[in-house]
């Protein structure tokens, strides 16, 4: 369980909506929270024949629970990038959200 004290990034919920006539998907601000931010990985993936890579990094996140926050229907903004989260999941009693999210260089060459 992070200390509050250590609770010191802040993170912003996004939440996905779908029009339903046009099936267009588009992201909403939800919510902040403070949180405890930490980098797991950052690594180079060869995405196609030519050489061309992609970074790709890896972040675990800790901040107080919420039972609304799902993979499906959120991401997060931090460090000005926009991560998708894998699967969130708390600790016994409820106090504390654990989430690991991904981010893929989106600017890489094609």
């Amino acid at each position: 369980m992070a200390r509050p004290g250590l609770l010191r990034d802040r993170i912003l919920y996004e939440i996905k909506t779908v029009n339903p006539a046009t099936n267009e998907t588009t992201w909403a601000e939800d919510s902040t929270e403070w949180a405890n931010c930490q980098l797991i990985s950052s690594d180079s993936v060869q995405t196609n024949l030519d050489g061309t890579e992609l970074t790709r990094q890896s972040i675990h996140i800790e901040h107080r629970y919420r039972s609304d926050i799902h993979a499906t229907s959120h991401r997060i903004r931090f460090d000005d990038k926009i991560w998708a989260i894998l699967e969130p999941i708390h600790d016994q009693k409820r106090t504390m959200l654990m989430v690991d999210a991904t981010w893929v260089d989106p600017f890489a060459p094609e």
